[in-house]
């Protein structure tokens, strides 16, 4: 098993830091933003780790990416040659769906393997 996070940088943390060298400053600011998001990813996992773990006979592996979520997700599949990806929806529907997409639904389109989507803790049961 393996347990995989990626994380986006929303635009507004690129809001006045300076472009990946193309610009004139430094690059330490996008660096350390995107030095944070990867640990904070790896902590989640680390703390699903811990607690699903526990007791039981299973190799389980985490890997985390800061990037385009569908493109770190597929890659890393691709690389490991997954069987199966299974991913939580965020519950988004409506213009909300529409407005910010749905990252399951497209990894569940353009993936190798068949993906199994299972309802987040915070999306409402029915509809």
């Amino acid at each position: 098993v393996v347990l995989f996070r990626s994380a986006a940088l929303p635009p507004d943390h690129w809001a006045g830091l300076p472009t990946l060298g193309l610009g004139v400053g430094t690059t330490e600011p996008v660096l350390e933003v995107l030095d944070y998001e990867k640990q904070l990813c790896e902590n989640y996992l680390n703390d699903i780790l811990s607690s699903t773990s526990a007791g039981r006979n299973i190799e389980i592996q985490t890997g985390s990416a800061v990037g385009h979520p569908v493109e770190t997700i597929l890659e890393h599949s691709n690389s490991l040659e997954a069987p199966l990806i299974v991913m939580s929806s965020h519950g988004r529907d409506g213009l909300g769906r529409w407005l910010m997409g749905s990252v399951a639904e497209k990894v569940a389109r353009h993936a190798e393997c068949p993906v199994m989507i299972i309802r987040g803790a915070d999306e409402p049961k029915g509809g």
